[in-house]
């Protein structure tokens, strides 16, 4: 009965009704007992209070206390100063005469006061009174009074049994009343249950009728409310989900999602189909084994890790695709973090790729030799003509553009080897400081018949740094031909060098044209030119800078541009130290 809403309603009204009429009953006996007991007395106090102005009329004795209980419906005795009864006024039939009765209530008598108590004797309440005596003036006795209180105990018994009885039927009554009141309460109680479990099982149609009282009205009218909103929600997600299984079954690429603990949570079908396992039997399964012992099993270990992406390039178990996976954290609540891995197919790619160095490598090489004899059959020709013909000005420019072939194909093989990883660094630790005094020496000519002034600024000594010498003085070399290049006669280029906390600078810095904003994301790209027509017509291949970039993140550093048009560029370059 406990159980239910109805059963605690009937039952607190049953109670509170209980209590309350208990209360009011008890407070109403106690009113009767305390209006008898100081009726009874008032009444016997009075009655003393007479009865000790009568004691100089009479001696005392049995006849004195005969006459006193004439006047009251009580047992009177009446005691000497002793306490001893002379007096009884139901001698002989209780033979009292001589006794001593004492305690505080005769003492305080004897004192001179009317007092009174109420005491239990035979079974049931007796009032006793007492009052002194007195003739002349002086106490020569007291007056003891005795009053039974059995009729005003049978009295209040009968009223109690009265007001028990209307309490088990008010208890009676509010159980029913209970039951029929919380019956309504619960009753749309119990619609709003039926309706929710008809929602649980997928049934939105259900809705509530607002009934009365107005509590459950608005309980009925947001409960429509909130079955319409999530109805409604329900069907977004639905068609979210059939998106989303829509999008996963068509991904050409492969998708797997995995949590802290390494179970799967969602594969795509293009995955499970090259693992030759059914999405059931992945989903809610630990990563398979063989799986989390490849390349793409330690990149998931990574991401859930560091919680970074993550970017490798792994193969599968028992397959020769290559894949680029890229691997990302995600964050769904407490306890449900994990990493999502997308994995596409590079084979055709990375296939491609080796070709195109392969293929760049082979013309680079079949090129050299062609273009050394173009070279020397150039300067031959121009040995034999007249200085001053136009053919020996042909001759030339055969060989201008001959020497800018080469280049073109030497930036080109460089390239190629860095791009395959043929590249080998002779790393030595290096101060760079003669380093750039001699690369400057060496431009420090051509500089000056292009009337610039080239100058350093360079400490006395900068923190080694583990390099190949003969690359980063490529670098230097790229970064100063450009400068002399793009610097109008008159101008200024220098060459700086600091130290860091971690990394030594570099910065070769000119007066030149400057680069502009719009063009400054774009330069280190391949064949990126900013003025394609004065590059190509002071021989420039456009990969230098490409060059550059590529030589110091092989060094594990950067390069920097800084440059404003009209006003020259600065390029910095920084290098881990040791």
């Amino acid at each position: 009965m406990l159980r239910t809403i109805r059963g605690r309603l009937t039952l607190s009204y049953a109670v509170l009704l209980f209590v309350t009429v208990s209360l009011l009953g008890t407070f109403l006996l106690e009113s009767l007992n305390r209006y008898y007991l100081e009726e009874s007395r008032a009444k016997l106090e009075a009655h003393a209070r007479v009865f000790s102005h009568y004691a100089e009329l009479s001696f005392l004795g049995n006849a004195l206390a005969r006459r006193f209980s004439q006047d009251v419906d009580a047992r009177v005795q009446i005691l000497d100063v002793n306490g001893t009864v002379v007096g009884d006024s139901r001698w002989p039939e209780e033979r009292a005469m001589g006794q001593t009765i004492g305690g505080p209530l005769v003492e305080r008598a004897l004192a001179g006061e009317v007092v009174s108590q109420v005491a239990r004797a035979g079974g049931s309440r007796v009032l006793y009174v007492a009052a002194p005596l007195r003739v002349q003036g002086g106490t020569v006795g007291l007056v003891y009074l005795s009053s039974s209180l059995a009729a005003a105990d049978e009295t209040l018994a009968v009223a109690r049994n009265l007001i028990l009885l209307s309490a088990l039927a008010a208890l009676a009554v509010a159980l029913v009343a209970g039951s029929f009141l919380a019956r309504s309460i619960t009753r749309p109680l119990a619609a709003v249950t039926a309706v929710a479990r008809r929602l649980a099982s997928g049934d939105f149609s259900p809705r509530l009728t607002p009934q009365p009282p107005a509590e459950v009205e608005e309980l009925s009218r947001a409960f429509n409310y909130l079955t319409e909103r999530l109805s409604a929600t329900l069907k977004a997600i639905e068609a979210e989900q059939q998106k989303l299984t829509t999008v996963l079954a068509g991904m050409g690429d492969l998708l797997l999602a995995v949590d802290r603990s390494s179970r799967v949570v969602l594969v795509n079908p293009a995955l499970a189909r090259t693992l030759g396992r059914k999405e059931e039997e992945l989903i809610g399964a630990p990563l398979p084994a063989a799986v989390a012992e490849s390349g793409l099993g330690r990149v998931l270990s990574a991401g859930l890790t560091s919680a970074w992406p993550q970017v490798a390039e792994v193969t599968l178990p028992g397959q020769s695709a290559v894949y680029r996976a890229q691997v990302t954290p995600w964050q769904g609540g407490p306890g449900g973090t994990g990493v999502v891995a997308v994995l596409r197919d590079i084979t055709d790619l990375k296939r491609l790729e080796a070709a195109r160095l392969e293929f760049l490598a082979n013309v680079s090489h079949e090129l050299r030799t062609p273009l050394t004899s173009i070279k020397g059959f150039a300067v031959t020709l121009q040995d034999d003509l007249p200085p001053d013909s136009d053919a020996a000005r042909y001759a030339r420019v055969i060989e201008q553009e001959t020497d800018r072939l080469s280049r073109l194909v030497a930036d080109i093989m460089d390239l190629s080897k860095i791009d395959a990883r043929e590249i080998s660094l002779d790393l030595k630790a290096l101060d760079l400081t003669g380093l750039i005094s001699q690369v400057v020496e060496q431009l420090l000519p051509r500089a000056e018949s292009a009337g610039l002034k080239l100058g350093t600024e360079l400490p006395a000594a900068l923190p080694r740094v583990l390099c190949d010498p003969d690359r980063i003085q490529q670098v230097l070399l790229n970064l100063l031909d450009n400068a002399i290049k793009y610097t109008p006669a008159g101008g200024r280029v220098e060459v700086k060098a600091w130290a860091e906390e971690k990394r030594v600078c570099v910065s070769v810095r000119d007066t030149g044209v400057g680069i502009p904003a719009a063009d400054l994301p774009h330069i280190f790209e391949r064949f990126y030119r900013v003025d394609k027509a004065r590059s190509r017509a002071l021989g420039g291949t456009g990969l230098g800078l490409a060059i550059v970039q590529a030589i110091v993140a092989e060094h594990g550093g950067e390069v920097k541009v800084r440059s404003e048009p009209g006003a020259g560029s600065e390029f910095t370059i920084r290098l881990p130290h040791l």
